[in-house]
């Protein structure tokens, strides 16, 4: 009985382990998303700035 109760404290041990991984990849991958979506924001951001002045040097010529 007690190999037993050690093999199931190594098992709650073990899935304890992989829950906390589980839960730091997802903590990554949310970041990493929101970083990405700041990264494009920019660049859309910095594509307009171009595109306004692009539309000014036209309107002139």
């Amino acid at each position: 009985m007690l190999d037993n109760e050690s093999d199931q404290a190594r098992n709650q041990e073990a899935l304890s382990a992989y829950t906390r991984a589980l839960d730091d990849l997802r903590e990554m991958q949310a970041k990493h998303h929101a970083e990405t979506r700041r990264s494009f924001a920019e660049v859309n951001q910095g594509i307009a700035e171009i595109n306004t002045l692009l539309r000014a040097l036209i309107d002139k010529a």
